[in-house]
């Protein structure tokens, strides 16, 4: 939600995958290092991400 783009030298990058794969901050998470975090998954039961105009109230 927040973008300052002056409060930061060199500009960090937006995309979080920069950041939580780093090992330094998989270790502090305690993630697991064995995959790769991705920036979207699988729904189960066919579910997609779009929304129809009639799903909604």
């Amino acid at each position: 939600p927040y973008d300052i783009p002056d409060a930061l030298n060199p500009e960090a990058p937006l995309h979080p995958s920069v950041f939580l794969n780093d090992n330094r901050t998989r270790a502090a998470l305690h993630a697991p290092t064995s995959k790769n975090w991705t920036g979207s998954f699988s729904y189960p039961f066919g579910s997609t991400y779009n929304l129809s105009s009639s799903t909604c109230p």
